[in-house]
C-alpha cells in the first residue's frame, strides 16, 4: 500500500481496486462541512459554513468566499452564495433563519451526493475494466 505524502486528514488507500495495475494509487480522504445558523431572535441572526477544501482538485478553483466575489464580478449582479455551494444569490436573500438553514443543507448534501457518485463511478469502472473469472474455474 502507498501513502499520499500530502495527507493532512484520515485516508483510505483504494490501490486495490486497480485490478489491471495500470491506474495510479486513489485515495478516499475524509472532509467536514460544518455549518450553524445563531441569533437572539428570527430577524437578527448570523450563519458561519466552514468547508474543508484541502483536496480540492484545481488550483484556482478552490472554495473560497473571496472566489465567489471575484466570480460575481465577472456575471454582473449575481453574486453565488458561498453557503449554498452557489446554488442560490446573495441579492435574494432568505430572511427566515430556519429555512436558510435547510436550504444550504440540501445544497451541502446534494454536493456530498455528487462526491459519493464519483467515487461509486470510479469503482464501476476499475471493476468493469478488470478480467472477469471463469465461471469453469469455480
Amino acid at each position: 500500500m502507498s501513502e499520499d505524502p500530502r495527507a493532512l486528514r484520515k485516508h483510505y488507500d483504494l490501490s486495490f481496486f486497480d485490478c489491471a495495475g495500470g491506474k495510479p494509487s486513489g485515495f478516499l480522504y475524509e472532509a467536514q462541512i460544518s455549518c450553524t445558523i445563531t441569533g437572539s431572535d428570527e430577524w437578527t441572526w448570523c450563519g458561519y459554513c466552514l468547508i474543508d477544501n484541502y483536496f480540492d482538485q484545481v488550483d484556482d478553483g478552490k472554495e473560497t468566499a473571496s472566489q465567489y466575489y471575484d466570480d460575481g464580478q465577472q456575471i454582473e449582479g449575481i453574486y453565488a452564495d458561498p453557503f449554498t455551494y452557489g446554488a442560490s444569490d446573495t441579492g435574494v436573500p432568505i430572511a427566515d433563519p430556519r429555512e436558510y438553514f435547510l436550504e444550504v443543507l440540501t445544497s451541502r448534501t446534494q454536493q456530498v451526493q455528487r462526491e459519493w457518485q464519483q467515487v461509486v463511478e470510479m469503482l464501476e469502472e476499475n471493476i468493469t475494466e478488470s478480467q472477469p473469472v471463469s465461471p469453469h474455474l469455480l
